[in-house]
C-alpha cells in the first residue's frame, strides 16, 4: 500500500471512529429540539449540591492518590531492586481488577451507612494509587540523570524533589490528576455501594424514571462542562508526556537524600500500599475452601465466559481501530476524536446509544443481542487503549522497524518478521489493559445488557448491595487470581522481548 492510499485509509478510519463516537450523542441532542418543556426545574439546589459533592470527591480522590503515589515512587527509586516483578505485578493487578473488588474488600471493614463520603474517598483513592504510580514512574523514567546531577551541585535533594523533579513531572501529574478526576465524577458504581449519591447517579436515576431526552441533556450539561475543563487539561498535558528514555534516567542512577519529613512521607506511602494489599488479600484470600471455590466457578461459568467474550470482542475492535491510525496519533483532530468519549459519563453514553437506535425498526433485534453493549464498550475503551498503545510504542526501538523495511523480501515477509514482532508487545499490553477495563464496566452495561444475560461485574455489583457473602467473596478471589496470572504472563512476555521501558 503506497503512502497516498495509507493516508486515505487513515482519514476513512478517523471519520468512521468520529461517527461511531458522536452520532448517538448528536442524535440525542437533536431529539431535544422541539420537545416540550419539563414540568420541573432541571437544575435545582439539591442537584447543585450533588454536583458540588461529585466535584469535591473527584478532586480529593485525584489529589490524595497522586500525593501518596508520588512519595511511593520516590521510595521505589531510593530502594532499587534488580527484580521488581512482584511489585510491578501487584501495582498492575490492583489497578486492573475492577473497583468493586476493592469495595468488596473494604466493605468488611468500613461497612455502609454513616461517613459514606469518607469511605468512598478511601476506597477510590486506594484504587487509583496504582494508576498514579505507573504514570509517575514513567515520568521519573523519562528524566535524564544529568539534569539532577547538575542540580545537586547547587541545590539540596529536597529542593530538587519539589522544585525541579516535580516541575519536570508537571505534564504527567496534570494528566493523571485530570484523568482520575474524569473517571471519578463520571462513574457511580463505588459511591452507590457506600450510599453516597453522585451527579452521575442522578442522571442514571432520572433516565430510569422515564424522563425525556431533553431533561437528560440539560441535566448532563453541568457535568459535561466540568469534564470539559479536566479534558482540556488532559489533552494539553498528555501531548507533553515523553515515554522514551535512553536508559540514563534517574530511576536507575539517582538516589535522593531526603530530610526527616520527606522520609516519613515516603515510608508512609509504602506502608499505605502495603495496607492496601493486606486488606485486599486478607479479606479476599480468606477463601480456602476448594469445594466452595469450585462450586462458585461452576455456578458462574456462564457469566464469566460471557463477560470474557464481550470484553475481548470490544477491546479487540477498539485496539484495531486505534492501531490502524498509528501514524496520526500526533494529529490534534485525531487525538481529540480518540479522547472525546472521556467527556461523557458512562451512563450517558449508554442512554445516548439507546436513544439513537430506538428510532430504527431493527432496534428490537439489536436489544436482544450483544451489538449495543459491544458498541458502547468499544467506544469507552478507545481512550484508554490510545494512551497505553502510544506509550508502549514510544518505548520501542524504531530503528529496528526502519532497518527491517529496507530488507523486506515481500509483504508477507515484512508482516511475519518485522511488523508482528515489533508491535506484539504494545498490542498485547493494550489488549490486556483494555480487556480489564471493559471487564469491570458497570454504568453503561447495566442499561444495554440483553434480556436473559448477565455480566459477572453486574452480578457482583448487585449482590454487594445486599451484603458480601462467601460466594461473592469467592468470586472476588477468582477474579484477583485470574488477573494476577494474566499480569504475570504479560510481564514475562515483555521481559522476554526486552523492549518495554529499557
Amino acid at each position: 500500500m503506497n503512502n497516498k492510499n495509507y493516508k486515505s485509509l487513515n482519514k476513512i478510519l478517523a471519520a468512521s471512529m468520529l461517527a461511531a463516537i458522536i452520532l448517538p450523542l448528536f442524535f440525542l441532542l437533536y431529539s431535544t429540539v422541539g420537545s416540550g418543556s419539563s414540568s420541573e426545574t432541571i437544575i435545582n439546589s439539591r442537584r447543585i449540591l450533588l454536583l458540588a459533592k461529585s466535584i469535591a470527591l473527584g478532586l480529593n480522590v485525584s489529589l490524595v492518590s497522586f500525593a501518596i503515589s508520588f512519595f511511593f515512587s520516590v521510595f521505589v527509586i531510593n530502594h532499587k531492586k534488580k527484580n521488581l516483578y512482584f511489585l510491578t505485578c501487584m501495582i498492575l493487578t490492583f489497578y486492573l481488577i475492577a473497583p468493586y473488588i476493592h469495595a468488596l474488600s473494604w466493605l468488611r471493614i468500613l461497612s455502609v451507612g454513616s461517613y459514606s463520603y469518607l469511605k468512598t474517598l478511601s476506597v477510590l483513592s486506594m484504587y487509583y494509587i496504582p494508576l498514579n504510580t505507573i504514570v509517575i514512574l514513567m515520568g521519573f523514567n523519562s528524566i535524564d540523570k544529568d539534569y539532577i546531577k547538575m542540580a545537586k551541585v547547587y541545590k539540596n535533594d529536597n529542593v530538587i524533589l519539589y522544585r525541579i523533579i516535580l516541575g519536570m513531572l508537571k505534564p504527567y501529574a496534570l494528566s493523571v490528576i485530570s484523568l482520575v478526576f474524569i473517571f471519578v465524577v463520571s462513574d457511580f458504581s463505588v459511591p452507590s455501594l457506600f450510599q453516597f449519591k453522585t451527579y452521575s447517579f442522578e442522571i442514571f436515576t432520572v433516565y430510569t424514571s422515564g424522563s425525556s431526552y431533553k431533561e437528560l441533556i440539560l441535566l448532563s450539561m453541568p457535568l459535561f462542562l466540568v469534564n470539559l475543563i479536566a479534558f482540556i487539561i488532559l489533552f494539553i498535558n498528555s501531548g507533553k508526556m515523553s515515554y522514551f528514555n535512553s536508559g540514563a534516567s534517574i530511576v536507575r542512577n539517582i538516589s535522593l537524600k531526603l530530610n526527616g519529613f520527606n522520609k516519613v512521607g515516603t515510608l508512609l506511602s509504602a506502608l499505605i500500599l502495603l495496607i492496601l494489599s493486606s486488606i485486599i488479600f486478607s479479606n479476599i484470600f480468606q477463601i480456602f475452601d476448594l469445594k466452595l471455590l469450585f462450586n462458585t466457578l461452576v455456578e458462574n461459568a456462564g457469566e464469566i465466559s460471557y463477560s470474557m467474550k464481550i470484553s475481548l470482542l470490544s477491546t479487540s475492535i477498539a485496539t484495531i481501530a486505534v492501531f490502524f491510525i498509528i501514524n496520526s496519533y500526533d494529529n490534534t483532530l485525531i487525538k481529540f476524536i480518540i479522547l472525546s468519549p472521556l467527556l461523557f459519563p458512562s451512563a450517558l453514553m449508554g442512554i445516548s446509544i439507546i436513544g439513537f437506535f430506538i428510532n430504527f425498526k431493527f432496534y428490537g433485534h439489536l436489544l436482544n443481542n450483544d451489538i449495543l453493549m459491544v458498541y458502547s464498550n468499544t467506544v469507552r475503551s478507545i481512550p484508554i487503549i490510545y494512551f497505553v498503545l502510544k506509550g508502549s510504542l514510544d518505548t520501542q526501538n524504531k530503528n529496528y522497524l526502519d532497518c527491517g523495511k529496507l530488507y523486506q523480501k515481500n509483504t508477507l515477509h515484512r508482516l511475519m518478521n518485522i511488523d508482528i514482532p515489533h508491535f506484539a508487545v504494545p498490542i498485547a499490553i493494550a489488549l490486556y489493559v483494555g480487556f480489564s477495563n471493559v471487564f469491570g464496566e458497570i454504568s453503561s452495561s447495566i442499561l444495554l445488557i440483553p434480556p436473559g444475560k448477565q455480566l459477572l461485574s453486574l452480578k457482583i455489583y448487585s449482590y454487594l448491595h445486599y451484603g458480601s457473602g462467601s460466594k461473592i467473596t469467592a468470586l472476588g478471589f477468582i477474579i484477583i487470581v485470574f488477573f494476577t496470572i494474566i499480569t504475570l504472563g504479560i510481564l514475562m512476555f515483555i521481559n522476554r522481548k526486552r523492549r518495554f521501558f529499557r
